[in-house]
């Protein structure tokens, strides 16, 4: 509801997070929520940050294979400019 009210007459509302992270699941976090903000905000756009600067061409080849076999998760691939580390 807070969520609307900022959004509301003509506000603009920028929302960050990454549905990969499981960090926050203790406290209720879901990629439902993403859902949710998409099915109350139509008019919403979606940036995907997909480019890791940290991690080597390894590392983000290993995690990829784990977090696609997550189903809830939307689709995205993970790249970096980085060597084979």
């Amino acid at each position: 509801e807070l969520m609307r009210l900022i959004a509301s007459d003509g506000g603009h509302l920028t929302v960050c997070g990454d549905d990969d992270q499981s960090i926050y699941g203790w406290r209720g976090a879901t990629v439902q929520g993403f859902d949710l903000f998409a099915k109350t905000f139509k008019d919403h756009q979606i940036v995907v940050l997909n480019q890791t600067f940290r991690n080597t061409k390894t590392i983000v080849a290993a995690v990829s294979s784990l977090i696609k076999k997550n189903k809830k998760r939307r689709e995205k691939v993970l790249w970096t400019e980085n060597g084979r580390g």
